[in-house]
């Protein structure tokens, strides 16, 4: 919806023109937590260009719900239990700050991103959610939010929600471009339609090489996801998600407040646009190692948002981030050898305010200053991240790796899809993803992911070859849409087209 279309990348980028051989700082990725970073490293005084291999704001950020916001489901309960009741209070306080930062800079630099101020629900209707709400009112008011628990006059179908007064919503897209914009009349750079290839270390500096260019830069900042270089292995410690969004005007339902259910797996956040008022819905969400389809999804949401808020979808589009397997975001050195490349992911869905925490942590780190969040969301951390989550996600994709290829070998290796549906197969000797456009056109790639094997998936809802293990994302010709993939899937010739 922020976008020129439900899954559209925005903008035609503008292209690289005449990029710098040397700055202070390059970050990588121009979403939001990567804009948010550049603009506080040049605010510091750093020559700063930011390499995006897409459009600003074009990936995740642009299909992001967009809620600003210290609540964020029942994450404060769960760090209490896992972390104790301090790191859980570290994680307010550094959100809480974000959400300040975030809403002062958009006011200094007079950004119209239609930022809203709202109220942020966290609630649910079954006695087992009831009590997750009042133990997460519990924890957040311990972690020193301002929360208030609500049993009356609720906008949407639930009996009583955590509140977390003065938070906001807006559109993320228009934020990223008026990021984008003050980074340039600062004199940084924002070159779009640079993919980044290699982010190479020494002790006097680093060297980025992306496609045609190389610049030299005291330090890196990786805001892609995962980074496309990863010597600390973090893709085994994150698991994708993918969510779902539905939005269009509701015939019963006009919310000022944003809302989450935790045990009905809805959310709901208001909007304007030129065509008027609209509710979000957003739902349906799955870890994407046991699915990669999305239109049986989509088609879900917008039934169970038309029953349940009378919203008529105008818009539906999907996204995927990552979630750490102790719930805490990455943000800091690269690897714990590393003290020129910085970090930023696994933001578990709460990107928008987490991408002002990673702005403040890595800025401070890269001018030498203390900052008392950075020991929660340390990026070298590693004891902390060993868990039954991590254990699980192992297996998941180890069974991925392995199921997918056996799959393959099972269906007929002359197999050819109808339009815009895609099939993978065993043809002599090689795993095949084979896909048909709308147009009739076949396309055929190697479908073993150029990031670290595993076997592709066919998205239906976006037309997309996505990997179910580390959530690398390829257009039907191979092209790289998302990383940690830096390199394209193999065109595959066939001897039967099937035109």
């Amino acid at each position: 919806m922020w976008l020129a279309g439900p899954t559209a990348a925005g903008p035609p980028p503008e292209g690289s023109g005449e990029l710098p051989t040397r700055v202070d700082v390059v970050v990588i990725g121009a979403g939001l937590a990567g804009l948010c970073t550049a603009l506080a490293c040049a605010e510091d005084g750093a020559t700063v260009a930011v390499l995006e291999a897409g459009a600003v704001g074009g990936r995740t950020t642009g299909h992001s719900t967009a809620k600003l916001t210290a609540l964020h489901g029942d994450v404060y309960s769960r760090l209490r239990r896992g972390k104790g009741a301090e790191a859980a209070a570290v994680y307010a306080s550094a959100n809480a700050a974000a959400v300040r930062a975030l809403g002062d800079t958009i006011g200094r630099l007079g950004i119209d991103c239609a930022l809203t101020a709202a109220t942020t629900y966290t609630c649910a209707e079954t006695s087992e959610g009831i009590a997750r709400v009042e133990d997460e009112a519990d924890a957040a008011r311990a972690a020193g939010l301002p929360v208030e628990l609500v049993t009356a006059a609720l906008e949407v179908p639930a009996a009583v929600a955590v509140a977390l007064a003065d938070q906001a919503h807006l559109d993320p897209v228009s934020l990223c471009r008026g990021l984008a914009a003050e980074i340039r009349r600062l004199g940084g750079t924002v070159a779009e339609g640079v993919r980044v290839l290699e982010i190479d270390e020494a002790d006097d500096g680093c060297t980025v090489a992306a496609e045609g260019v190389t610049i030299a830069c005291d330090a890196a900042v990786v805001t892609t996801h995962l980074p496309v270089v990863d010597p600390a292995f973090l893709a085994a410690r994150v698991r994708p998600e993918r969510s779902y969004v539905v939005a269009g005007p509701s015939a019963s339902l006009a919310p000022a407040g944003m809302y989450l259910s935790v045990d009905r797996g809805w959310s709901v956040r208001p909007a304007a646009t030129p065509e008027g008022p609209v509710v979000l819905v957003g739902g349906a969400g799955h870890s994407m190692t046991d699915d990669v389809d999305g239109v049986r999804h989509l088609d879900d949401l917008e039934a169970a948002a038309s029953a349940t808020f009378g919203v008529g979808a105008r818009y539906r589009w999907s996204a995927f981030d990552y979630t750490t397997t102790d719930g805490v975001p990455f943000i800091g050195r690269l690897a714990p050898r590393s003290h020129r490349r910085f970090v930023a992911t696994g933001f578990g869905k709460w990107g928008i305010s987490h991408s002002m925490v990673a702005a403040t942590l890595i800025s401070d780190l890269i001018a030498g200053r203390d900052n008392p969040h950075h020991a929660l969301y340390d990026s070298t951390r590693i004891v902390a991240t060993v868990s039954r989550d991590l254990v699980s996600n192992t297996v998941d994709v180890a069974q991925r790796f392995v199921g997918d290829r056996i799959r393959a070998r099972r269906r007929p290796a002359d197999a050819l899809p109808d339009p815009g549906c895609g099939v993978v197969v065993h043809r002599e000797g090689a795993t095949v993803a084979i896909a048909r456009s709308a147009d009739g056109r076949v396309h055929a790639v190697d479908a073993a992911c150029t990031h670290l094997g595993c076997i592709v998936g066919f998205n239906d809802a976006d037309q997309t070859w996505d990997c179910p293990c580390h959530g690398s994302r390829f257009a039907l010709d191979g092209t790289v849409l998302d990383g940690p993939a830096t390199h394209p899937l193999r065109p595959i010739p066939l001897s039967n087209d099937g035109e």
